[in-house]
């Protein structure tokens, strides 16, 4: 399927289309919400540097989707653009987007995520059960690691923490049984309550100076 010079992709669009294996999204303002919502067969979609945003539910439930880049003309992508995308293993974020919102990518098959500076923001669940998850590191635009970000995230192991962060929130990394390695920023202050909390394979920390509350 390739779809070239038209305004935008409209809602629903191609929902269900269960024997969709590629899309090519060039030279389109916009893909609305659940445009490929259920494209099951869907392995390869390519978004133009002409795409502007990504709606709710975009390519949420595209469940043979193997990996997306993010043009950095994309400004706004909506809660659960790619929930249960669960052979999703690579995703790169634009430079344009400044948040990512809401179960954006939970349930997905992610093996590593890096968070770049122009993230201000991660919304609660954004990367919900993705057990497979083995790392991530979080720029230096983020000033908090929120309490559900990395849910479910039983495999994860290495985190990077940018130098910008001052919190981490109540329960931020619990539950993340596999957790081996983690680098707190210089700027964090305050850690709160159970962000660890059952780390069970994490054995040393390091707490920077900058923290006046446990």
């Amino acid at each position: 399927l390739d779809i070239s010079n038209v305004g935008y992709v409209g809602d629903e669009a191609f929902r269900g289309c269960g024997a969709l294996e590629t899309a090519i999204v060039a030279n389109t303002g916009a893909v609305n919400s659940s445009a490929f919502y259920d494209c099951v067969s869907l392995k390869s979609a390519t978004l133009g540097d002409k795409v502007t945003s990504l709606g709710n539910d975009a390519f949420r439930g595209c469940t043979s989707l193997q990996e997306i880049v993010i043009p950095n003309s994309v400004k706004w992508v909506g809660t659960y653009c790619f929930y249960g995308c669960t052979v999703m293993k690579s995703a790169v974020i634009g430079d344009g987007l400044t948040n990512v919102k809401e179960y954006t990518f939970a349930n997905c098959g992610l093996e590593k995520i890096i968070i770049g500076d122009n993230i201000t923001s991660i919304g609660n669940y954004a990367f919900k059960e993705c057990r497979g998850m083995k790392s991530a590191v979080l720029g230096n635009g983020l000033t908090k690691v929120n309490g559900t970000m990395f849910n479910g995230c039983i495999g994860l192991e290495n985190v990077e923490i940018g130098n910008k962060v001052t919190e981490l929130e109540a329960n931020a990394f619990s539950g993340c049984s596999s957790l081996k390695d983690v680098k707190i920023g210089s700027g964090v202050a305050t850690i709160n309550n159970y962000a660890f909390q059952g780390c069970s394979s994490l054995p040393t920390i390091t707490i920077p100076q900058a923290v006046t509350k446990i």
